[in-house]
């Protein structure tokens, strides 16, 4: 019951003044109880009330209430539900009250605060209102000036750790939530919203109460002028807890609550894969509370599923706020992430390293399982020593490490669009890597750097992980433990980062998840095929293969290549009818791959001139020799005898394995010899396609000597260890030594801390080339050698390739060139009039196209940031020094820039006067260059600058002449003119031109077919189809012990 705490009559409220509670929350309060108390009891509001809620305190508290605030109340609770379900309290004890000033027992408010904050919530028509917090001992050091979240409600606050007080945050603003030890809460609305959530006893109420106001339309603000000192100590106060547990859990029941149905369509999947992360990271680190806490959230909600309902169905029935302007007031990216880079005191990272160390001395002591995850986490730790640089930085835009675009929506307009920008542009599906990506960055919350910095580091260990997959039938620790370690630490990987090669990366990959598949259909013992039958398997290889020919389409090829090598390897061991079903498998999942990526697929395999978008146009002979194949050394890991090392650990199972240790280590030989072979026909310039990245080739001979490796320690632990000594001794320390040495080029290559990838990109060198808002559009035309343009292109010299970007630096959209046609042919047939001498005016060729400037990258990196040379061909570049319309700008000597000076906007108004001496529609190319060069382009200005879209645009025209569009011919291409439809025709055979039927607003659009959405939606459902074939029958899974 209420009981005064003593005599004292209570205050006259004033005619006008709004009636103030004050609930006070205590559980076996400290010695700081008094000091709140008397800071409530000489608040100078004329209307304030203080009722206490003791929450099952052994003591009864009244007469320190009574001393401290003689006119308080009591209420006492049998048992300590939480600070928010007792506060609940309130709404079945008391009535007429205007404002709820929440706090808890350990809060002392400042002199005036209680008006301050009664006075703001009037003034800003606040629902809550809250103070500046403080620490206890020390006033000037903040604590809280409310808080925010980031998307997935991990909380974040506006002040940075032991931050002083000086004025910085005086001003009144809305936040989106208050921390709970002091709060002013319209009464109404706290009825309204129902309380605290009584489910959340500790950690986190505070944070569902705020969310739920602002979705109910409340505003949520600050009144600096109240001022507040806070113990918080709950977690001395209450060890029992498990704060990191409790908050998670809060934290998924309040996002699952607060979004509305159509952002928890992929806010749920985005929580579960962070959750999983989270999960992964708690076991590798040995912090099994973290990765029960992730897991735990889960299905601690999942059974409070109908409560979840109940409370979804009441906020739905306030919502008054969307999701969208909520996103306002939460912080972008992970609020976690963002503490963690701040986290700089050095008892946190002492302790921080002091955990994961003992939690690796407590896993070797727990035998082979133990030393498989101290592995794991040392050959984290070492990457992520090896990355340092990477991840503390930006990774440098170079090669093919292209920047991402600035948000997934830009990439799914892509996708959909049905028209590419390549080249001139071209009427041609979108690479079905758009949409992965998309996914890709909606996972990471829309923060692109974060997604492109993961996507890219993630290829080594994801490559690890399939590594550490392919022995797992033999229910060898050991084993798997060497081939992720042989795998990891083989060059592969890391010459590609240096290279700056997605397609070496992705290939490093892919290729143990390739190699585990065509393993597990041979059928050969101890590999069992997991339980799948024929087709089943063939589906899952083609699914994985589809999934890195997103990024790699020469993948559909190289899987065929490893079923060749590996039949060919079952063959020299007797087993015909194996064979046979590995390569049947490879053609299969090829051609699933295949199939999987249609209509993109479509678009260039038909085509003989589309080589370049599945193998690229680099012209490799002469560049490796014999022994850099057989060491991996494409780039700089891997010099010297320590190279070989590997390979002398993959053979010791040839000698000293017994059964099947040693037929499949011959096996598996057999794809690496492949690889290499392959790899040394182009080297030496008898292939005749051109063929990829030497990544691509290595990576599949790495995958296949780290799986041999690692048969060598299965023969160490079966046919060696424990049978007496023998001359198989002698293997055991000849892979030993080989093992220990052939970890060297790694362990010097984790100390560069960035595997060599320059340090920088011409980002800062060609910033100039980005087009500003209100700059008028144009194309930058890119030449030099394919290893070092930042975007993928055509052929044209031997040793020269061009390609195009639209307003300024490419990004990755651009590492897929797709088809010539739409006029991308004639662009090259300028190019090559200008290298065979008959013209010294290329501006005048380029400038109706809308180049507006030539790079030619002669280096990976701008000086001092790369070393080796890629000379232009002397015929191009001599062609481009004589032009007379050409101005070489310097910027840095390892690019050699141009501006055209003749150059007219890909988008231009042209008037009357010059639009009738437009080409015609059936030209050649050099009829079409010779019109375009003929017409009068003097007049014509930028028009259309509002970019909607990848293809749509809007402004203004005035009704005069037409409007010239620099992209390929198609009747998809559209302009309205207040409605009305403008008429197109073809001009110089590859741009489009439309006649203005009158002034006004203008939108030129690409009107995709309706044959794209069918092939979409087609396209789905074989994904889903596929996906849904590959899942393993109930049982299938296991790992076993197969006897010697």
């Amino acid at each position: 019951m209420d009981e005064p705490a003593a005599d004292t009559a209570a205050p006259t409220p004033g005619p006008t003044t709004p009636a103030v509670v004050a609930v006070v929350v205590t559980h076996e309060p400290g010695p700081w109880f008094e000091d709140s108390l008397r800071a409530l009891a000489t608040q100078d509001y004329p209307d304030l009330t203080v009722l206490v809620i003791d929450a099952g305190s052994a003591q009864d508290p009244t007469q320190r209430v009574a001393a401290a605030c003689p006119n308080g109340f009591v209420r006492r609770i049998e048992a300590n539900p939480g600070f928010g379900a007792a506060a609940n309290e309130v709404m079945e004890t008391v009535e007429g009250a205007s404002y709820l000033l929440f706090c808890h027992d350990d809060v002392a408010l400042s002199p005036g605060a209680v008006t301050a904050l009664v006075e703001e919530a009037g003034r800003s028509n606040a629902g809550l209102v809250g103070p500046k917090v403080a620490d206890w001992d020390d006033g000037r050091q903040l604590q809280a000036v409310g808080m925010t979240v980031d998307r997935i409600g991990h909380p974040s606050s506006y002040v940075e750790e032991g931050e002083y007080d000086q004025g910085q945050h005086d001003a009144v603003r809305d936040v989106f939530y208050l921390p709970g030890g002091c709060q002013l809460v319209r009464a109404d609305l706290f009825a309204t919203l129902g309380g605290f959530d009584p489910a959340m006893g500790f950690y986190g109420e505070d944070l569902d109460f705020g969310w739920r106001a602002k979705v109910a339309g409340a505003r949520v603000v600050v009144a600096p002028a109240a001022h507040v000192r806070h113990v918080a100590d709950l977690a001395d106060r209450r060890p029992d807890l498990d704060a990191h547990r409790l908050t998670e859990r809060h934290r998924l029941r309040t996002v699952l609550t607060c979004y509305s149905f159509a952002t928890l369509l992929w806010m749920v999947p985005v929580l579960a894969v962070l959750s999983l992360i989270d999960f992964g990271a708690g076991l590798l680190t040995a912090r099994g509370g973290r990765a029960r806490a992730a897991l735990g959230a889960w299905t601690w909600n999942l059974a409070r599923f109908s409560q979840l309902i109940s409370r979804r169905r009441r906020l739905g029935k306030l919502r008054r706020t969307s999701d969208r302007d909520l996103r306002a007031l939460q912080v972008r990216g992970l609020a976690r992430v963002q503490a963690f880079q701040h986290r700089d005191r050095p008892d946190q990272r002492r302790s921080a390293v002091t955990t994961v160390r003992q939690g690796v001395v407590d896993f070797v002591r727990s035998g082979p399982s133990g030393i498989s995850t101290a592995v794991w986490v040392l050959l984290g730790l070492l990457l992520l020593i090896g990355s340092r640089h990477l991840i503390t930085r930006s990774i440098p835009a170079v090669g093919e490490l292209a920047p991402f675009p600035g948000g997934p929506s830009e990439l799914w307009n892509e996708f959909f669009s049905g028209w590419r920008s390549s080249g001139l542009g071209s009427d041609a599906p979108a690479p079905t890597a758009f949409a992965g990506l998309a996914v890709w960055g909606t996972m990471f919350l829309t923060v692109m750097g974060m997604a492109r910095t993961v996507f890219i580091l993630g290829m080594i260990p994801l490559g690890g992980f399939g590594a550490w997959r392919l022995l797992r039938d033999t229910g060898s620790a050991y084993g798997r433990v060497t081939t992720l370690v042989v795998y990891v630490a083989s060059p592969v990987a890391y010459n590609a980062m240096a290279d700056g090669s997605l397609r070496g990366l992705v290939a490093y990959a892919a290729a143990p998840f390739l190699l585990h598949g065509l393993v597990q259909v041979s059928h050969l013992e101890p590999f069992d095929g997991e339980g799948r039958t024929f087709v089943q398997a063939g589906l899952a290889l083609g699914l994985v293969t589809a999934v890195g020919a997103m990024f790699l389409p020469m993948l559909v090829f190289v899987v065929i290549v490893m079923a060749l090598g590996l039949a060919l390897g079952i063959l020299l061991t007797g087993q015909a009818g194996a064979a046979g079903r590995v390569v049947l498998t490879g053609l299969m999942g090829a051609a699933v791959a295949v199939v999987l990526h249609i209509p993109w697929s479509l678009d260039f395999l038909g085509s003989a001139t589309d080589w370049t978008t599945l193998g690229g146009i680099r012209d490799g002979a002469g560049v490796l020799t014999v022994p850099e194949i057989l060491r991996f050394e494409s780039g700089p890991v891997g010099a010297g005898l320590a190279g070989f090392a590997f390979l002398a650990l993959a053979a010791v199972p040839i000698v000293i394995g017994r059964e099947w240790r040693a037929t499949w280590t011959i096996r598996v030989w057999a794809v690496a010899v492949v690889g290499w072979g392959l790899l040394w026909v182009g080297e030496s310039g008898w292939s005749p396609i051109a063929l990829p990245a030497p990544e691509v080739l290595l990576a599949p001979a790495a995958a296949g000597i780290a799986m041999a490796a690692g048969l060598a320690a299965v023969s160490f632990e079966r046919d060696v260890i424990g049978k007496g000594f023998s001359w198989r001794q002698l293997g055991l320390v000849v892979g030993l030594v080989a093992l220990f040495v052939g970890l060297g080029p790694f362990l010097a290559a984790t100390g560069n801390g960035r595997w060599y990838l320059p340090r920088n990109d011409f980002d800062v060198a060609l910033s100039f080339l980005q087009a500003e808002e209100e700059d008028a559009p144009f194309r930058v035309l890119w030449l030099g050698d394919p290893d070092v343009l930042p975007l993928t292109g055509w052929r044209l010299t031997e040793d020269t390739a061009y390609a195009t970007s639209d307003n300024g630096l490419p990004d990755v959209t651009e590492l897929f060139p797709g088809s010539t046609d739409g006029g991308t042919e004639i662009l090259a047939e300028a190019l090559r009039s200008a290298t065979d001498r008959e013209t010294n005016r290329l501006g005048d060729l380029l400038g109706p196209m809308g180049i507006r400037y030539i790079v030619v990258p002669e280096r990976l990196a701008p000086q001092p940031f790369a070393e080796e040379e890629f000379p232009l061909d002397p015929a191009v570049r001599d062609a481009l020094s004589s032009q007379l319309d050409l101005v070489q700008i310097n910027v840095n000597p390892a690019v050699t820039l141009y501006e055209n000076a003749a150059w007219i906007p890909t988008r231009a108004l042209l008037p009357d006067s010059e639009a009738g001496d437009l080409g015609s529609e059936d030209v050649s190319p050099e009829e079409a260059l010779a019109a375009a060069t003929a017409t009068d382009f003097g007049s014509a200005t930028a028009a259309l600058g509002d970019e909607r879209g990848p293809t749509t645009f809007r402004g203004p025209v005035d009704g005069q002449g037409e409007l010239y569009l620099a992209s390929g011919p198609t009747s998809g291409w559209q302009l309205e003119v207040n409605g009305e439809e403008a008429d197109r025709r073809t001009v110089f055979g590859w741009a489009n031109a439309f006649d203005l039927p009158r002034g006004g607003t203008a939108t030129l659009s690409y009107d995709r077919p309706a044959t794209r959405w069918i092939f979409l939606a087609v396209q789905a459902a074989l994904w889903l189809f596929v996906i849904s074939r590959v899942r393993r029958p109930a049982g299938a899974t296991k790992v076993k012990k197969v006897a010697t």
